[in-house]
């Protein structure tokens, strides 16, 4: 009866290893499949010249907008839409020229999502180890007193698949950085949660400015303002 039972075990540990071999090569390609899959939601936005120069007029009036609002010293909330953001990010380039320097060359079409809870990030990468569409959810919290803003990293995905945060560091460590002197974020930070101090500055005109509360929906972001 014992040994019987030791000819089972040896003939399932037979089939489980041939089984394995077998299945081995196929689920590698179906991983390297779905890193490589373009997601649905990955629609980074195109437009023609009359649509880039109605995207540059509406970022600048937001811009002058917002910075109105904090001269007038009054908490406000300001709304922003997915898709008015993603149209404001094609036009970056023209609007501000020196933004053609902020990504690296590895990096194209720029994607910004707005999903419950938190904003995803997304690009076409390629470089030596191969091409995806990467992207990172980012979730951002004000502390309790109000003194601090916390972002933390949710979900980073290759394609449709999720991956370990080392393989896309990995994957993002052979991009150049746009700047040497520029210090540079881990995606271990990001997974921790990275905490600064709630006291921001608006460029045009040196306003500081904190932001009292988040709201992150499907398809907007909303920010509570409190001029300082």
């Amino acid at each position: 009866m014992q040994s019987e039972t030791v000819k089972n075990v040896r003939l399932w540990l037979r089939r489980g290893i041939r089984a394995s071999l077998v299945l081995s090569p196929i689920m590698a390609i179906a991983l390297w499949l779905a890193f490589q899959h373009k997601p649905s939601w990955y629609r980074p936005v195109h437009l023609d010249s009359e649509g880039l120069q109605r995207a540059r007029r509406e970022s600048v009036a937001a811009a002058d907008d917002f910075g109105d609002r904090l001269v007038l010293g009054e908490p406000f909330e300001v709304t922003l839409t997915q898709q008015s953001i993603n149209e404001w990010l094609f036009a970056l380039p023209e609007t501000w020229p020196q933004a053609k320097d902020a990504l690296p060359p590895e990096l194209r079409e720029p994607f910004i999502q707005f999903v419950p809870g938190a904003v995803r990030f997304a690009a076409h990468v390629e470089n030596a180890v191969g091409q995806a569409i990467l992207s990172i959810d980012l979730g951002a919290a004000v502390s309790g007193d109000g003194t601090s803003l916390t972002v933390a990293a949710s979900a980073i995905r290759g394609g449709s698949l999720r991956v370990p945060g080392f393989l896309i560091q990995r994957m993002v460590s052979m991009i150049k950085p746009p700047s040497a002197d520029q210090d540079a974020i881990t995606i271990d930070q990001l997974l921790s949660g990275l905490s600064t101090r709630n006291r921001l500055t608006w460029p045009n005109g040196q306003r500081p400015f904190r932001i009292r509360a988040i709201t992150i929906g499907h398809g907007t972001l909303r920010l509570a303002i409190e001029p300082l």
